[in-house]
């Protein structure tokens, strides 16, 4: 292509060796966009009124949707507090679902009267001393067997946080009050700190986004599921 504002020409061979010649003026050319509709819905840029951009997509659109790629916006995300404090209840290793929350215990129509039945086949007088920001601390293998979300849901609904560290349980007294610093990846408890690792990124915005649930639903509303 010649742009010198002086028409150019080019040359298309055909299947029967017939030459067919298209001038045309590069300095007549406008700048157009393809409209909603089909490859024939296309007008100079000139022509159409000035439309705000809410959203910039990054990816091809052939064969999908906008709703499938993903925006290129920053994604904002919620600040949440990765710094708890909490007394200390211990247990062991292999503490399973079945010992979180008794299956006969699941038919309930509330949590609320299903949470009062946790960790009974161990503690059964447990449930009623705990309270808001309490701190479980257990060996390894802590929720083994099936996989009932009610076991997750049980602690949620009393409150309770989780720290599987064997180290720790070997160092701390139940009752004792501990500080758990997830920024900084260090917990204290009767004095002494110890080294914990690094959040994984995508643990962390799970976190952020107030957990697995809440941060799938977010990402459906952007379109990115």
């Amino acid at each position: 292509m010649q742009v010198t504002g002086e028409p150019a020409a080019f040359n298309t061979n055909t299947a029967d060796s017939e030459t067919s010649t298209y001038i045309f003026d590069a300095v007549k050319t406008r700048e157009v966009t393809a409209l909603p509709g089909g490859c024939t819905e296309i007008k100079p840029l000139s022509e159409l009124s000035a439309v705000k951009i809410k959203s910039v997509f990054i990816g091809g659109t052939t064969g999908g949707t906008l709703k499938e790629l993903a925006p290129a916006e920053e994604e904002k995300t919620e600040t949440r507090s990765l710094t708890f404090e909490g007394r200390c209840w211990k247990f062991g290793d292999d503490i399973d679902t079945d010992i979180i929350i008794p299956t006969q215990h699941l038919n309930y129509e509330t949590m609320d009267e299903i949470k009062t039945h946790v960790f009974e086949p161990l503690r059964p007088d447990l449930a009623a001393k705990l309270r808001e920001g309490d701190l479980i601390v257990a060996g390894s293998n802590f929720g083994c067997g099936s996989s009932r979300e009610q076991a997750a849901e049980v602690l949620v609904a009393n409150g309770i946080l989780m720290l599987e560290c064997q180290d720790l349980a070997d160092h701390v007294k139940e009752g004792d009050i501990i500080q758990v610093d997830l920024d900084n990846q260090k917990i204290t408890a009767d004095g002494k700190t110890y080294a914990i690792p690094a959040i994984p990124e995508n643990l962390y915005h799970i976190i952020m986004d107030g957990g697995l649930v809440k941060s799938i639903m977010k990402k459906v509303e952007k379109g990115l599921l």
